[in-house]
């Protein structure tokens, strides 16, 4: 195995202060991450200090927030990827850093790391090494004494997402020894991408209406034909954000979790998302990268739009597909994940005064938001509501029951427990494209209280129209230019 080498003073991540630091003083050598993370051609842990009570040192650059990951009132985890700066091999790896609260009361005092580093901090970690379900990581073997030591010794930026070439890249174990070693090179497959910040190209959901949801996994596709496991993170805003129905790039942790085990841990790669937010994703025809696809977006690609002769175009014009030209393949793209502006269903807020209730209806996505407050029984009715697997979702409700059996109408009752909430989803629970008045919303704040029946309010944002005319407007210039698609 390599020795490991000495850090020096190149790290242009860290601050000047700790280069001044470094400068002025020999440095340490250090465990390096790659050789950390070696496997063998079970893809089981194969480093010299694994299982034991030696312990390792290592540097890099954290990828995640603590709390946007799990609930730091019980766990703790964050990812390091290596330094980019240090020389190859060891510029790549990554590797989690896990604890938990759960063992050995009263000794396991909690929390014992700290909650307030971010992604693109440096640390110093010192710790004991473990194997779980495919990767090797730092952890506390379930003993509280065998805590790991994480020291910030700098400040930076996350670094430069490594661009998998496609799925079919990546969602395998590639067992190649070219030197006989009995060890995978690791030079393609999962090994070669895990634990690191990851990006991959073109990639879509395989089924939009899915497990779309926080703390589940979809199944992402892309030009390649292959398929890969996507984790919605736990702590995330899946459970309300409507899922991409077009093409998107996708930057997040690239992680292992085979759970399977048996004879090999060659399974189960995943990228890991924490948010649906444009750190993660990046929506193709979102050419200012605001999260939303809209009248701006479509008015750029029309300014720019070339047909397929074109060249020298960028993402910021509508080439989203990388050919150096805005087309129609671009514009489709577009069309597919328009969301209007705010990014994806983001009805008005609803303000509402005591013994009142109001409603929203987004005819580009069939969703309903409610607002009410000190209301026992509300009911929307029309024709067009969906009773399906996409909802209602009540969950928000302090009490009451549900009534939901009826095509026409949905609703709950909740006999002298009013209920009082703000802007409260209950899903995708309408066809889309209907007229406004065409829903209605029933409220009553008791049981002697009036009835007060008004429309759901609908959001401004002619979708369907928007989508017409970019489609009307592409068709015609092709006509006029004679451009291919």
């Amino acid at each position: 195995m390599p020795k490991p080498h000495r850090t020096g003073t190149s790290l242009t991540l860290l601050t000047a202060a700790l280069l001044l630091s470094l400068a002025a003083a020999p440095a340490a050598a250090l465990d390096e991450i790659w050789d950390i993370e070696a496997v063998n051609a079970q893809g089981e842990g194969i480093h010299p200090d694994l299982q034991t009570t030696n312990a390792v040192t290592f540097q890099g650059i954290v990828l995640n927030d603590p709390d946007a990951m799990l609930d730091t009132a019980f766990q703790w985890q964050i990812y390091v990827q290596a330094l980019p700066t240090n020389p190859a091999p060891y510029d790549r790896g990554g590797i989690a850093l896990y604890a938990n609260a759960w063992y050995m009361p009263p000794i396991n005092t909690w929390p014992r790391y700290p909650n307030d580093l971010s992604p693109g901090d440096i640390v110093e970690v010192t710790g004991l090494v473990g194997f779980y379900n495919g990767k090797t990581n730092l952890n506390e073997r379930h003993n509280p004494l065998d805590a790991f030591t994480v020291t910030k010794i700098g400040s930076g930026s996350l670094p430069d997402p490594q661009v998998i070439p496609s799925i079919a890249a990546c969602n395998y174990f590639d067992s190649t020894d070219s030197n006989g070693d009995g060890l995978p090179d690791r030079t393609t497959g999962g090994e070669h991408w895990q634990g690191q910040w990851c990006r991959l190209e073109g990639v879509r959901l395989v089924d939009p209406s899915a497990g779309w949801a926080n703390g589940t996994s979809v199944a992402i596709t892309d030009a390649s034909g292959g398929t890969l496991d996507m984790f919605c993170g736990y702590l995330g805003n899946f459970d309300t954000a409507l899922p991409p129905a077009g093409t998107f790039n996708l930057t997040a942790i690239f992680d292992q979790e085979d759970t399977d085990g048996g004879a090999d841990y060659h399974d189960l790669y995943r990228m890991w998302p924490l948010t649906y937010s444009t750190t993660h994703f990046l929506l193709w025809g979102d050419t200012d990268s605001n999260g939303s696809v809209d009248l701006t977006d479509a008015g750029t690609l029309l300014g720019q739009y070339t047909g397929a002769a074109g060249s020298g175009k960028v993402w910021s014009h509508g080439d989203f597909n990388g050919d150096g030209d805005v087309d129609l393949q671009d514009a489709g793209a577009l069309l597919l994940n328009f969301t209007g502006a705010g990014g994806g269903p983001q009805p008005a807020s609803l303000p509402v005064s005591p013994g009142t209730a109001a409603g929203a209806y987004d005819p580009a996505t069939g969703e309903i938001v409610l607002s009410a407050d000190g209301i026992e029984y509300l009911m929307i009715s029309g024709k067009g509501l969906l009773n399906g697997a996409e909802g209602p979702d009540w969950s928000f409700l302090t009490g009451g029951f549900v009534d939901d059996d009826c095509d026409d109408f949905l609703g709950f009752w909740a006999m002298n427990n009013p209920q009082t909430f703000s802007d409260e989803s209950i899903g995708f629970v309408a066809a889309a494209g209907l007229a406004e008045g065409n829903l209605t919303l029933t409220y009553q704040a008791g049981f002697t209280s009036p009835q007060v029946t008004l429309p759901l309010t609908v959001v401004p944002e002619p979708a369907s129209l928007v989508l017409v005319a970019l489609g009307l407007t592409l068709v015609a210039l092709r006509r006029r230019t004679g451009a291919s698609p």
